[in-house]
């Protein structure tokens, strides 16, 4: 079976989804919120891993990426349609709960997701 050649869809300026990259074509679904720092600028030496984004898709799973910079108004608004992004996609299993990643842009949110979505 040949390996799936998706590419990332632009949702909006700051939802990007990926859909699994695995030779089973199909996962559970993710949602990884990131700073708008360009990649160069956040990693000061060279890697050969590829950004989470492809990462987490040829790991099997159905990605929705979140850029927020400092400021962010729209955190709140911004989860709700990668949830609803993943509720939607055909290739996203398990549509009862999806995992979470953020790095250092967590705080810039945090006091935002209290609420319930």
């Amino acid at each position: 079976m040949p390996l799936p050649n998706a590419k990332p869809v632009k949702l909006s300026s700051n939802l990007t989804i990926h859909a699994p990259l695995s030779r089973q074509g199909h996962g559970p679904g993710m949602i990884i919120i990131r700073g708008s720092t360009p990649a160069p600028a956040r990693n000061a030496k060279a890697t050969l891993d590829p950004e989470p984004l492809q990462k987490w898709a040829e790991e099997s799973y159905t990605v929705v990426q979140v850029t927020v910079s400092e400021g962010h108004k729209t955190v709140k608004e911004d989860l709700r349609q990668a949830i609803d992004a993943l509720n939607g996609h055909e290739k996203c299993d398990k549509k009862s709960g999806y995992g979470v990643i953020g790095g250092n842009t967590l705080y810039l949110c945090s006091y935002r997701l209290t609420e319930k979505l």
